[in-house]
């Protein structure tokens, strides 16, 4: 066909007499005349554009420029179409992978506060050892103060000065151990995954009391 020949040849074909050309598929259009001029961009070939009229010779040099032009045109506009509906579905893409990266992320964070949980966990089972040593000490002595001052109080000979000096050792032995109470607490305590900014004397003291 002469529009087949157009899109082979990526040039226009016109026919002032269809009739005449042997390229002509008899169609709609018994006679007259017929302009195919491919739609080009860049080499590549993206359709067609057919003007027919009834009337042979129907179209001048200046009609054949327009012609041309118009189909340089839409071909131009098609292309851009197909550019748009390109990135379109590209960043639909890129969308959802954004969207899966994110999910797996979300993922990640919660199995890494699991895992961190579940080593706390495990530690703490070590760390019991410790920390009945940690409470007893202070128990032990909790308990010879208080005996102490039952027998002072026995015998008669419990001043003031004496029961004010083993109530204040108490009271320092109590607070040791709600110390080591509130650490241990602390460390098994799940985990938040929020960051902040810290004085890092805290915690290096922390430790070493």
């Amino acid at each position: 066909s002469m529009a087949g020949r157009a899109i082979r040849e990526k040039r226009r074909i016109y026919s002032g007499d269809i009739e005449r050309d042997p390229d002509y598929v008899a169609g709609s259009l018994a006679s007259g005349s017929l302009i195919c001029i491919p739609l080009v961009v860049n080499e590549e070939v993206l359709g067609n554009l057919s003007v027919a009229s009834t009337q042979r010779q129907a179209f001048g040099s200046d009609d054949l420029r327009v012609l041309e032009s118009l189909g340089h045109q839409a071909a131009v506009a098609i292309k851009k179409a197909q550019v748009t509906d390109s990135l379109v579905e590209s960043l639909a893409v890129v969308q959802q992978r954004s969207a899966e990266l994110e999910a797996s992320v979300t993922r990640l964070k919660s199995t890494q506060l699991q895992l961190v949980q579940a080593g706390k966990l495990a530690a703490i089972g070590t760390l019991s050892a410790g920390l009945a040593h940690e409470i007893n000490n202070p128990l032990a002595a909790i308990k010879m103060y208080a005996q102490n001052l039952k027998r002072s109080q026995q015998r008669g000979s419990l001043t003031d000065t004496m029961l004010d000096k083993n109530l204040s050792s108490i009271d320092i032995l109590v607070d040791k151990i709600s110390h080591v109470i509130t650490h241990f607490r602390d460390f098994s305590r799940r985990s938040s995954n929020n960051y902040e900014k810290v004085n890092i004397n805290q915690p290096v003291q922390s430790a070493l009391d």
